[in-house]
């Protein structure tokens, strides 16, 4: 009897361990199912977020070099904009052109016997033939202008919106390039050598004027023609000939009567100095002709905000400024310039951190405009506490020439250049 119930006692020890073992693997497997595959999901999501979150962190250093890199390509474009229009006018003013001309002549006491000037008309240039038509339309620039200025906030025009059009052309088309163009006609008379200072004079005119014909004859007394001044102005995106659009007409100007000198008309153009000294517009003599200076080398700085590079170096009458090297740095850029002689012979090269020219890093021959060699350097004032954009520039003179350094608009309390001479004799002028 008692070995029947010490059985059964052990049977239902057995079914109890047996109970709670089945009972510890439902929770385990209820926990797997509503918690532990929960918790692993969102910890896998987690992990997973964690590493794009990190990929992300790992790829700013490269965007932020490419963003530098575009800004910088950016400026680069502007600056070639910028240097290709800025020997055009940026809008025809007759008035100022014809006491620009009248200047001229004055200077190089050169006598006009008539003007005869054109209304000026927007023409379109097509291919090199140069046909054009001479409709008074509005230039397409003038919209391309007025919209950069609406994403700057400064409307050129006030109180007008300036909407895009559409347009009709088609996908293929391609816009002509055009220009405002303004034609005078001068029938002068002078000395030979006083035509040709008027020519020079015309040919050397900080904006661009071509010469598109001319006829002449010489005497005893000495020459007298006629010549056609074309003048031509696009608009500009930079508002940087405020001496030529700033003009207070209220102004005297000229004298009353253009063709005579102090009453007197002019023999062949040689008036006196006493009466160029009463015909000026500024009521006073000019000055003796000087020869200007011819420069080798031009560099510009500018601050960081600048639409610009802020350090540009390029050679001298280099249009397409395959010569020109830039940076783009809100400290300071290390520029090294070197000149170099080889026999008769001379060389130049020069470089930033990042460009150089030549780009296989040999010196370059050139000639000398001059006896000596000339750089110019564009600076500008400090626009705040915190422009720190600015250039040592090393230069090694190893010719035997004397190199000349003017140094223009550099702020004087915290100047951007800083030239560290490297040998030769190296001349630097600021002012």
């Amino acid at each position: 009897m008692q070995s029947k119930i010490s059985d059964k006692l052990k049977t239902s020890e057995k079914e109890k361990i047996l109970l709670i073992i089945v009972g510890i693997l439902a929770l385990v497997v209820l926990y797997y199912q509503f918690s532990f595959t929960k918790q692993s999901e969102k910890i896998k999501a987690l992990s997973d977020q964690r590493t794009e979150l990190q990929e992300k962190v790992d790829s700013l250093p490269q965007l932020k070099i490419k963003n530098e890199k575009r800004k910088k390509e950016i400026k680069i474009v502007n600056a070639n904009i910028y240097d290709s229009s800025s020997t055009f006018f940026p809008e025809i003013i007759q008035e100022k052109i014809i006491t620009t001309l009248d200047d001229m002549i004055n200077k190089c006491n050169v006598q006009c016997n008539s003007m005869s000037i054109s209304e000026p008309v927007t023409e379109t240039f097509k291919d090199e033939d140069k046909k054009y038509s001479k409709e008074k339309e509005k230039n397409p620039l003038e919209d391309l202008v007025n919209k950069y200025h609406d994403l700057e906030g400064n409307t050129s025009v006030k109180g007008k919106e300036h909407k895009p059009k559409k347009t009709n052309n088609s996908k293929d088309e391609k816009s002509e390039p055009m220009a405002t163009h303004l034609s005078i006609t001068v029938n002068f008379t002078g000395s030979y050598g006083n035509v040709l200072k008027f020519i020079d004079e015309i040919k050397g005119f900080y904006k661009r004027i071509v010469i598109s014909n001319i006829s002449f004859a010489v005497d005893e007394k000495g020459i007298s023609g006629n010549m056609v001044l074309d003048f031509y102005a696009i608009p500009k995106i930079y508002n940087d000939d405020t001496e030529y659009t700033q003009w207070n007409f209220a102004d005297e100007y000229g004298r009353v009567d253009v063709f005579k000198y102090n009453g007197q008309p002019a023999q062949n153009g040689d008036a006196t100095a006493a009466d160029n000294a009463t015909n000026t517009t500024s009521g006073e003599a000019f000055e003796s002709s000087k020869p200007q200076k011819q420069y080798d080398f031009y560099c510009s700085l500018k601050p960081i905000s600048s639409d610009l590079p802020t350090v540009m170096i390029g050679k001298a009458k280099d249009q397409e400024r395959k010569t020109y090297v830039y940076a783009d740095n809100d400290g300071i850029e290390d520029v090294e310039i070197y000149l170099v002689q080889k026999g008769n012979k001379y060389f130049y090269r020069y470089k930033t951190k990042g460009e150089q020219y030549p780009k296989n890093g040999k010196e370059q021959e050139f000639t000398p405009n001059s006896k000596e060699f000339n750089m110019k350097i564009y600076s500008t004032s400090r626009n705040s506490k915190n422009d720190k954009a600015g250039a040592n520039i090393k230069i090694y003179n190893k010719t035997n020439l004397k190199l000349n350094v003017d140094v223009q608009g550099d702020d004087k309390e915290r100047p951007r250049v800083n030239i560290i001479k490297q040998g030769g004799t190296i001349n630097v002028s600021k002012f």
